[in-house]
């Protein structure tokens, strides 16, 4: 009798090996943790000390990016949550558009307001002029950048969605 050694590693890999694989995705993700704890340590060091924190940097920026190209390569969207959890509506029309934007600036708001409370806080001369720049601005920029980056991982993830349904309708024809 000939063993058919595709055969086998397939079996294995689909079978026993389950849980033996999602134990070493744990294992990675905790890596991973620990590594950014560290690297952000060795930055808060190097800063601290007034030494060159450029490494540092380029190691946070690298890990971020591959998170990034891993997470795209495998189809996997960071769907924007709301501040309870529940997914944002991820549709194409008006009316998901529209409480999505509505999302953006409260959580825009929210963070110029912790922003600008952290800067008076530590900030010793007390402005209203600069605290109100300071909202305003933080507003700004933070409603920009949550709209551009969640609007595109939206519009992504619908794309993705629909290939997926064409794939599926082509397969039932």
């Amino acid at each position: 009798m000939k063993l058919n050694k595709e055969k086998l590693e397939t079996q294995i890999t689909d079978g026993v090996d389950e849980r033996v694989k999602q134990a070493n995705d744990s294992a990675l993700a905790a890596v991973g943790i620990v590594s950014i704890f560290c690297v952000l340590i060795s930055l808060l060091y190097r800063l601290y000390t007034d030494q060159n924190p450029l490494p540092d940097l380029i190691s946070v920026v690298v890990m971020m990016i591959t998170y990034t190209v891993v997470n795209s390569k495998n189809h996997i969207y960071d769907i924007p949550r709301s501040f309870t959890g529940k997914t944002l509506d991820t549709g194409t029309d008006k009316k998901s558009r529209k409480s999505r934007i509505k999302f953006y600036a409260l959580d825009s708001l929210v963070f110029a307001a912790m922003f600008t409370v952290i800067d008076l806080v530590v900030d010793t001369k007390f402005s209203v002029s600069s605290a109100v720049l300071d909202v305003v601005i933080g507003f700004a920029v933070s409603m920009v950048i949550d709209y551009l980056l969640h609007e595109h991982t939206i519009k992504k993830y619908n794309k993705y969605i629909d290939t997926l349904e064409n794939d599926d309708d082509e397969e039932n024809e």
